[in-house]
């Protein structure tokens, strides 16, 4: 779907993990081209500081740069308040990509 072609989500907001590179900055980039404020997580500050700053200069959209472990429950829920706080509330929660929880069996 072109970007043109894609709902508009003006006065939304979206929480989207894994956002500092590869299809979790894609989903950022794609949600703030549609309109859409974005609360980007990820652990690489670097990477985070850098799409941040490419969705804003792109798409006049406001990013909020959230870095951390997913895999710290705590932190991730005071990014969703974080993010809560900044937008008012989010309409959209991501995890692009492949996801596993718990122990493989043999």
């Amino acid at each position: 779907m072109a970007t043109q072609d894609a709902p508009r989500l003006t006065g939304q907001a979206a929480l989207v993990t894994r956002a500092s590179s590869g299809l979790g900055r894609a989903t950022a980039i794609a949600l703030a081209q549609a309109g859409a404020d974005v609360a980007l997580l990820a652990r690489s500050e670097d990477g985070l500081r850098q799409v941040t700053q490419e969705i804003a200069e792109t798409t006049g959209r406001r990013a909020l740069s959230l870095p951390l472990d997913l895999a710290d429950e705590e932190a991730l829920l005071a990014a969703a308040d974080a993010a809560t706080i900044a937008f008012g509330s989010t309409s959209w929660s991501t995890r692009p990509g492949p996801t596993y929880q718990g122990r493989w069996k043999s």
